[in-house]
């Protein structure tokens, strides 16, 4: 199985985030435009959420505070591994990911293109499962 670069998105309303491994070297979707955004993430929550394919699930939430005053934070942002699972414990583990550790982020909002309207990457996150 090829594994699903992990980012966060925004559909209609509904928020759900997840991390990549590393930036891509193309734009995410087919014809699309993002406009990057540094900053920090900081995780909020961690609650079981149950199984999953990938094993037992932790519904994770952080926080983006952006390098620049210029631009806005953001709360509540849900991390989705894989094919829209939440992460396992190894995943956590492996990330160093626990309630009140941060890590380096970049917040990508588009331009323009057929694609997700806000995608939140971790380029140093391991892409484990």
């Amino acid at each position: 199985m090829m594994p699903f670069p992990i980012r966060a998105c925004l559909f209609a309303g509904i928020l759900l985030a997840a991390c990549e491994t590393q930036a891509p070297s193309r734009p995410v979707g087919s014809g699309c435009q993002y406009r990057d955004i540094p900053g920090t993430c900081r995780f909020e929550s961690i609650t079981p959420s149950g199984p999953s394919t990938y094993g037992e699930g932790f519904r994770t939430l952080f926080s983006f505070l952006p390098d620049s005053d210029e631009e806005t934070s953001k709360t509540g942002v849900r991390i989705i591994i894989g094919d829209g699972k939440d992460p396992t414990k190894r995943y956590l583990v492996e990330n160093r990911i626990e309630v009140g550790s941060e890590t380096r982020c970049v917040r990508r909002v588009r331009l323009r293109g057929p694609c997700s309207p806000e995608v939140f990457e971790f380029p140093d996150s391991k892409n484990v499962y």
